[in-house]
C-alpha cells in the first residue's frame, strides 16, 4: 500500500478489499485489470444531518436505526467518482450485475 501512497505504483496490491462496520460486511472493493476500482455498499452509517459523519456519536454505529441498508447495493467507480457521489445502478449502468457478481 505504501507504493500507492507515495505514487510509485498505481496498481493496488490486492484485487479485493473487504470493509467491515463492526463484525458486519458493509462494502467490498474490487480493482479490475483496467485500473477501475469498484466499491459495492450493502449498507452505510446514517450521517448526522447536513454532514458526512457521525460526530454526534463519536463513532458511527453499525446496527438498527443508525444504518441505511440498500435493497440494491450502491456501486461506485472510485477511479471516476472518488467521493462516492454518483452511484451506478442497474438502470444507469449496463455492467452493474456483472460487477456485483464479481464482488460477491
Amino acid at each position: 500500500m505504501s507504493s500507492l501512497l507515495d505514487g510509485t505504483s498505481s496498481i493496488p496490491e490486492h484485487e479485493f478489499m473487504f470493509h467491515y462496520c463492526g463484525n458486519k460486511l458493509n462494502a467490498i472493493r474490487w480493482s479490475d485489470q483496467d485500473g477501475n476500482i469498484w466499491k459495492l455498499h450493502y449498507f452505510q452509517p446514517r450521517w448526522d444531518p447536513g454532514t458526512e459523519g457521525c460526530a454526534s456519536m463519536l463513532i458511527c454505529a453499525c446496527y438498527g436505526p443508525y444504518i441505511q441498508t440498500y435493497k440494491v447495493p450502491l456501486l461506485y467507480n472510485l477511479k471516476t467518482d472518488a467521493q462516492e457521489q454518483k452511484p451506478k445502478t442497474p438502470q444507469n449502468f449496463e455492467f452493474y450485475h456483472q460487477i456485483k457478481t464479481v464482488s460477491l
